[in-house]
């Protein structure tokens, strides 16, 4: 089986909501576009959601509420992405990885006004997000 089926990496992005903000990143290894959502690869024998929450208290020590899934897709050829949306227990401010792979963070508005250094495709995945999020919770703020 090793040698007949596909090898790919398996990654997860979440868009987090605290009121009306979203959580934004500023990423040291990105120069081009800097800001995005919190990323990461998913570690063998690790559940989606583990991922998900092990992820965002590493780039930024945040616990999440209810995780919801928002997609999944192949970006590139051997990458699958499984996109999530999540509520922010409390919005941490200004708390860097240890890694030095977050240079800083940000709670913005979802308003429309994404940063400009914001990675492109990500505009797409924050725009999902507030809609199923306005579905899932009609009176969300």
């Amino acid at each position: 089986m090793w040698w007949t089926q596909a090898k790919f990496v398996l990654a997860v992005v979440v868009v987090i909501f605290h009121r009306n903000r979203i959580l934004l990143l500023e990423h040291s290894y990105r120069p081009r576009y800097p800001w995005g959502l919190p990323t990461g690869w998913v570690h063998y024998g690790e559940t989606l959601e583990d991922a998900v929450r092990r992820e965002v208290w590493e780039e930024a020590r945040v616990d999440l509420g209810l995780v919801h899934w928002l997609y999944a897709e192949f970006p590139s050829r051997r990458h699958l992405e499984v996109g999530y949306w999540a509520e922010a227990a409390i919005a941490a401010e200004g708390v860097l990885s240890a890694d030095g792979e977050i240079v800083s963070s940000s709670w913005i508005p979802y308003d429309g006004e994404l940063p400009e250094k914001l990675l492109p495709t990500q505009r797409v995945i924050i725009e999902s997000a507030v809609k199923a999020r306005a579905q899932q919770l009609p009176s969300a703020p």
